[in-house]
């Protein structure tokens, strides 16, 4: 694939550019130095297909066989942590009989799990982890708020798991708040019209499943064109496993109808494969927006995918569909349906309002 310079693609946590390649970092406790050492594993280049199936990989089996913590750490408490995942630990705050954490879910934890195998956080001890510690850890992210949100979440989860077992007393991070951070605004008509216009063939495709579905990235890439023989898409939610029904737009079979089919799936990679994950996705629509200006003073954007799945429930509460209806067509339970619809239902109510209002005269019912 070729060499990338240092710096120009962000790669997952744990990985580094080594000389232009991509590899993943671990630190290996020494017994005989006593301290920790740096040990690499090359990996394919990002914007290879298989680059996921070998980070996934080599995180999995491979870090559990190099990986040397010292007893107590919290590397040696991550890595137990990655392998009670693997087997299917969850909270026991989840309900009874609730179904086992989605691949992708469990991938995420991974990996930010992998953030504390790493220095400054690996050699640390379990027992001595205090709430200062955690805003410390949460604050260095601060730039990032969804990226440090995620890995507190997941921090949380490792305290709590290591408190089960006898690793600490308590969990210094259950009472860290997380950092504020904006909702997925829906996208204005004009932002929608420009990232249409300016995107690539597939990228729009992605654009236009995203808004005619109301479906998250991860399930967006799963749709495959068989799905949609009937005029109804019919599919199980990857992340919540809630099944949904979504009547097939016009709008999205002319779109579809301008890609060529090279794969099962409506949406593929450059070698025409489906994609393996949404990270390829994501970060095109990030350098969309960046690219049309649609971005704050940090120079972090405006408007995400999952931005559209807030633009396909307005729209379906426009059409005067209820709370309940338009939670079935996207797997929403009704109480997230009139939160992300707050705003189409002020419209609708300014409109229905719009006559009686202007009728009179303010002024005169002013006492």
């Amino acid at each position: 694939m070729g060499r990338r310079p240092s710096g120009v693609i962000d790669l997952p946590p744990g990985c580094c550019w080594k000389k232009g390649l991509p590899y993943r970092r671990f630190q290996i406790w020494d017994e005989v130095k006593g301290k920790y050492r740096d040990h690499y594993i090359r990996l394919p280049h990002p914007f290879d297909p298989t680059f996921a199936e070998a980070l996934e990989r080599i995180n999995a089996p491979a870090a559990s066989q190099i990986e040397r913590a010292k007893p107590g750490t919290m590397a040696a408490l991550a890595k137990e942590f990655r392998a009670a995942l693997t087997k299917g630990w969850t909270r026991k705050t989840r309900k009874k009989g609730a179904k086992p954490l989605a691949e992708t879910t469990l991938a995420n934890y991974r990996r930010y799990v992998a953030i504390f195998e790493e220095k400054p956080y690996a050699g640390r001890l379990v027992r001595d982890m205090e709430p200062r510690h955690v805003y410390t850890f949460r604050d260095s992210m601060a730039d990032q708020p969804g990226k440090a949100n995620n890995a507190l979440a997941v921090l949380k989860l490792m305290l709590h798991f290591g408190a089960e077992r006898g690793w600490v007393k308590g969990n210094a991070a259950v009472d860290v708040p997380y950092l504020p951070i904006g909702e997925h605004e829906p996208w204005p008509r004009d932002v929608l019209m420009q990232a249409i216009a300016e995107a690539s063939p597939m990228l729009r495709l992605a654009i236009i499943t995203g808004l005619c579905t109301g479906q998250r990235v991860s399930d967006v890439i799963l749709i495959q064109h068989g799905w949609l023989r009937t005029g109804i898409m019919e599919m199980s939610q990857l992340k919540t496993d809630v099944d949904v029904a979504v009547p097939v737009h016009p709008m999205w079979r002319e779109e579809i109808a301008k890609v060529e089919r090279k794969a099962v799936t409506l949406l593929y990679d450059r070698s025409g494969k489906p994609f393996s994950g949404t990270d390829r996705i994501q970060e095109r629509i990030r350098r969309l927006m960046r690219d049309l200006g649609h971005v704050d003073a940090d120079n972090q954007v405006l408007y995400t995918f999952h931005g559209l799945r807030k633009n396909a429930c307005c729209y379906l509460l426009e059409t005067g569909m209820s709370d309940t209806d338009v939670g079935a067509i996207l797997g929403m339970t009704p109480e997230t349906v009139r939160h992300y619809g707050k705003r189409a239902r002020a419209y609708m109510i300014a409109v229905g309002a719009a006559e009686k209002m202007t009728s009179h005269n303010i002024l005169s019912a002013i006492r």
